[in-house]
Order: structure tokens, then C-alpha cells, then sequence
């Protein structure tokens, strides 16, 4: 039994000893090691080589020390690696990359694809000899697609209709590959699959995109094959309301007259495209008048207010005798400042008077009793 549990004994000490024989050792050193170590080779005292350094000679002396061990080990391996042509074994990984580059950019102009078949473009499909071919089943819906571009429709209108996004439908219009051209490292060349459209039709695409369409099309403007125009029709209503706002009509007059919206008189009276339709004079002729909006109103609007505040001052001084400016504010629901500001109007009007003193009270004047 004891000669059982020595050899369990042993064996379990033989694992421990194997554990910690096979346990990689890690060697460390720091910056301040290697640059200690590079002035100490130079000839420089411990005390110069602190000073440099900005330590403490102590500090310098255990820093030496403990990478002398490290530095032996470095040395070693620096040989062993030599020794094997390690370092002329690197791979140069910018070459590596050039030449997979120029492998694929073979097989493109030999008629093969290199790259995933997820990496197809949409209405080809991949055999087994990594050639493309057409795929029934895409290849109708992206003609049409390419069709109705070709025809001036909005290719975000048709993106929807095929089932496809806007942004990857406008990837798809773009690129040369559905004309028999393959796009790769900066370079345009022919390649040997079938053409999904004519070149002819794919230019006449590129036409279309290509046009720099506002976000919406305004009024007065309609689409066409080749862009935007002008519309006849529309564009004689614009040269009424700017006729109209010269002759300073206002907005709710020329709203009225023309038949248009209000918000529309004022975006063809602010907006500059306008000036293609009219001509710059005109527009700006327009652009520049400018009413006094509802002066006259307001001004007979406030002076109306105001006569009707001051007679109820004056009605409720007949009616209940002299009173302060806060009674008159309180009876009246009004605030002090504004009656305040009334009673002063109506005293230099020669209409009421006022006791002495801080708080005297307010009364009508006697010519005001006798009317």
C-alpha cells in the first residue's frame, strides 16, 4: 500500500515538475533598458548616463542589470534566426497583393470569374467552369428597367417597380458590365460575356442619370427624354403674378387673380429659378417690391384701442368719482402701467386731473364734467 501511494507520489510530482519544465519563459526589457545599454557600450559612467537620461544612478545601475540576461538571450536568437534566412523568408505583402491583383485581372480577360459567385452582378448567374452567363429569370426585368430610364422615367420610380434599391439600382445602371465592359484597377476593357443592353442604349442611360435633377420638380418645369423644360402653359401664369406684384398688388389679390396658392405666389416671388422662365429683369423687378404688410389696418386698429381704453377710464371716473390708478386698473381688469400711461395721455389732453401727492387719486376736469 505505502509502495502504491509512493508511486502515486512520484507520478504526481513528475506532472507538477512537467508543468512548470514546459511553461514557456517570456523575456522583457524596456526603453530605458535598451537606451541605458547603448550609452553604457559608448563609454558613459553611471553617473552621466542618469543625468542623460533623467534618472537616478541606482535606477540606472538595476536597469542594467536586469537586462544583461535578456540581452544575451536577444543575441542568441538574433543568430539562430540568421542562421535560417528568416528575415530573407519575409513576404512582401504590397508584391503578394499585386500579384493576386494581377491574377484576377488575367482571369477577367480570359472570360472568368475569379471572385465569389455572391460577388456576381445581378442578372448573371455562374457555371462550374467559373464562366458568366445570363440568368432567365433577372434578365428581362433588367432590361425593362434599363428601358424605362432610357425613356426619362425617375430611376428611383423603377427601382421600386423591380424590386430593388435605389442606391444598388444606380450601381447597376452605372456599371459598363451590362455592355460587355469589365471595370477593374482603374482600367475599362472588354470582356467576354454577353452584353445584357446595347452600348447605344447604355450611353443614352448614362444621358439620363447624368442630368442634374432638382429634388422636386418645380412649377413652370416638366421632364423630358433629354432633361427638364420649360411649360408653356405654367410659365405665362409666372409672368402674371410677377406683372402682378409690380403693379403692387398684394399677395391675397394675386392669389385670387391668377388661380395659384398662396405659398406658391410667394416661392415663384423668392425663388431664383424663376429667373430662367421670365428673364432676370423681370423676376427681379418683382422680387424687389415689397408692401408694408397691413400697415394701415393695424395702425386704424390700434388707434381704436386705444380710444376705447381711455373711455372706460373716463366712464368709470364719471361713474364712481376720483379713484387711484390701481382702483381704475383693478375695476377694469387692465394692468396698472397701461392705465397709468393712459391717465398721463389723458391729463396732457387737459381731460383729468389728480390730487397731490404720490397717490392721489384721479377725477375728471371740469370741463370734461360739463360735456
Amino acid at each position: 500500500m505505502d509502495k502504491e501511494h509512493l508511486d502515486e507520489s512520484s507520478f504526481q510530482e513528475v506532472l507538477r515538475s512537467g508543468r512548470k519544465a514546459s511553461k514557456p519563459k517570456a523575456y522583457h526589457f524596456t526603453d530605458l533598458q535598451v537606451e541605458a545599454a547603448k550609452l553604457k557600450a559608448k563609454g558613459f559612467s553611471l553617473s552621466q548616463i542618469a543625468e542623460r537620461l533623467g534618472r537616478k544612478p541606482h535606477h540606472i545601475s538595476t536597469a542594467l542589470k536586469d537586462f544583461r540576461a535578456t540581452s544575451e538571450r536577444i543575441r542568441e536568437v538574433f543568430k539562430e534566426l540568421q542562421s535560417v534566412h528568416y528575415w530573407d523568408l519575409q513576404v512582401d505583402r504590397s508584391g503578394f497583393l499585386a500579384r493576386g491583383h494581377e491574377a484576377e485581372k488575367h482571369m477577367l480577360r480570359e472570360g472568368f470569374w475569379p471572385f465569389s459567385f455572391r460577388k456576381v452582378p445581378k442578372g448573371y448567374m455562374m457555371d462550374e467552369a467559373r464562366r458568366l452567363t445570363l440568368d432567365p429569370e433577372n434578365v428581362e426585368i433588367l432590361s425593362q428597367a434599363f428601358s424605362r430610364v432610357e425613356k426619362a422615367e425617375p430611376p428611383f420610380q423603377v427601382a421600386k417597380k423591380v424590386g430593388l434599391k435605389p442606391a444598388s439600382f444606380y450601381d447597376i445602371l452605372r456599371n459598363p458590365f451590362y455592355k460587355g465592359y469589365i471595370r477593374f484597377g482603374g482600367e475599362v476593357f472588354q470582356g467576354k460575356h454577353k452584353p445584357l443592353v446595347d452600348e447605344e442604349t447604355w450611353n443614352r442611360v448614362q444621358t439620363v442619370i447624368a442630368i442634374k435633377r432638382p429634388s422636386r420638380l418645380r412649377f413652370g418645369f416638366r421632364r423630358t427624354a433629354t432633361g427638364v423644360t420649360i411649360e408653356d402653359e405654367e410659365a405665362e401664369r409666372i409672368r402674371q403674378v410677377c406683372m402682378l406684384r409690380i403693379e403692387r398688388n398684394s399677395m391675397e389679390e394675386i392669389t385670387k387673380k391668377v388661380g395659384l396658392p398662396r405659398w406658391l405666389v410667394f416661392e415663384i416671388l423668392r425663388s431664383s429659378v424663376y429667373k430662367e422662365i421670365v428673364g432676370a429683369n423681370l423676376w427681379e423687378a418683382a422680387h424687389g417690391v415689397h408692401l408694408e404688410r397691413g400697415a394701415p389696418v393695424l395702425k386704424k386698429l390700434a388707434e381704436k384701442r386705444k380710444a376705447q381704453t381711455q373711455a372706460k377710464i373716463l366712464l368709470h371716473l364719471r361713474n364712481h368719482g376720483p379713484a387711484t390708478t390701481s382702483q381704475i386698473a383693478k375695476s377694469n381688469m387692465l394692468g396698472e402701467t397701461t392705465v397709468l400711461a393712459h391717465l398721463h395721455r389723458l391729463k396732457m389732453a387737459g381731460l383729468v386731473e389728480r390730487e397731490p401727492g404720490w397717490f392721489g387719486k384721479w377725477f375728471l376736469a371740469k370741463r370734461t364734467m360739463s360735456v
